[in-house]
């Protein structure tokens, strides 16, 4: 009962290990439990045990069940990834080079939602520590190569151990700023640079014939996001770097950049459901009701009447006739008795900190909820529960 317990502790585990043993089919993992032997299917039979039906019998209704609110807040997509190179890029073959850094773009696919980096491996010979800077630009890196008008955001930095030959470097989870990516095509430009010449990334296509510009060709892609080819940056500028600029080296020189050159390493994302940001239509968790105040927010009596006394009728000679006999029951429903929400505070937070060690699992839970002195009876007309 140990994993059932800890079953997301298991799958963050799995998770890293896959992920630092290049095995990334690892990442689609959602969830893991033990089943005893008394819920194992039986191996099928060879004959069916039962005559077939002449037509199926649906178990539920078709037709989906229309309700008057949300069901709650939109469950999280699976987070995906992009690997690019090949078994004989990760050998160090004829198609690949090493220097300090390499800039290239993202997009998004024309009809593609919002995209949430959430992390990213790159490639270097290294096995021992090593400094890295990933800077980005909301835009295409060649409307701002090298420059210092504060347009960079620096997104990733620090020192980590490189992998060496034929595993990738993973961008340590705490030294990673996720950024997002707008739908409907945009662009965003990455700046990835070490301060030794071990960062190692492929010639792109057409390279050593006549060089394609930069920005001309996918080199890989997925449903949601494309990387395209860019430059790779021969020098690092440390008197930049010193003063936490991005160490573009001079962009005048241009034996400092090298292109068509290809990305080498592994970008993690998660979809957002809208093309911009902030979403406008995702709903909230709770309702927007505002809490109660403690007492009627009516205006103090007023010593005398305000409205001037009625005119009643003159009374008629007549015998008034007699009354109606009353009905045995009211002829009216009494209306219902105002209800006062009870808010709970509710935080909001990733998927990765539902799945962290500081929340658990049982079976159920116990608990007092207590009126507050001054409050009457309260009618409590429903509930949420985390599963």
């Amino acid at each position: 009962n140990t994993i059932n317990l800890q079953g997301q502790d298991v799958v963050k585990e799995l998770k890293r290990t896959g992920n630092s043993e290049q095995e990334y089919y690892f990442a689609k993992i959602w969830d893991i439990s033990v089943l005893g032997a008394a819920q194992l299917t039986e191996r099928p039979t060879e004959i069916p045990a039962v005559a077939p039906t002449v037509k199926p019998e649906p178990t539920e209704s078709p037709f989906p069940t229309v309700t008057d609110k949300p069901s709650g807040m939109p469950t999280e997509s699976l987070p995906s990834v992009i690997v690019t190179g090949s078994r004989e890029d990760l050998q160090l073959g004829g198609m690949t080079t090493s220097s300090y850094g390499y800039v290239f773009n993202m997009r998004t696919k024309p009809d593609a939602n919002v995209v949430l980096l959430t992390g990213m491996d790159f490639y270097t010979e290294a096995t021992s520590d090593i400094n890295f800077e990933l800077w980005t630009y909301a835009g295409n890196y060649q409307d701002k190569k090298g420059a210092m008008d504060g347009s960079w955001t620096k997104i990733g930095g620090g020192v980590t151990r490189g992998r060496g030959i034929g595993r990738y470097t993973a961008i340590p989870e705490g030294m990673f700023k996720p950024v997002s990516i707008d739908g409907g095509g945009a662009t965003r430009a990455f700046y990835l640079t070490l301060d030794s010449i071990n960062l190692v990334y492929k010639l792109g296509q057409d390279a050593g014939i006549r060089g394609a510009p930069p920005d001309t060709y996918v080199h890989h892609e997925s449903q949601d996001i494309e990387i395209w080819e860019g430059e790779g940056v021969l020098n690092y500028n440390r008197t930049k770097a010193e003063v936490g600029l991005p160490p573009f080296p001079d962009t005048s020189i241009t034996v400092f950049y090298r292109y068509p050159r290809s990305f080498l390493g592994a970008v993690y994302y998660d979809s957002v459901p809208c093309q911009s940001l902030p979403c406008p239509l995702i709903p909230t968790g709770m309702p927007t009701v505002p809490p109660p105040t403690k007492s009627p927010a009516t205006a103090e009596p007023s010593l005398q009447p305000t409205t001037e006394a009625p005119m009643t009728a003159a009374p008629t000679p007549s015998v008034t006739s007699a009354p109606i006999s009353p009905t045995e029951s009211p002829t009216v429903e009494p209306s219902s008795t105002s209800s006062r929400p009870f808010l709970t505070s509710l935080t909001t937070v990733t998927q990765r900190e539902l799945a962290s060690t500081t929340t658990s699992t049982s079976y159920g839970y116990i608990f007092n909820v207590r009126t507050k002195a001054e409050v009457g009876a309260v009618l409590i007309k429903g509930m949420d529960f985390y599963t």
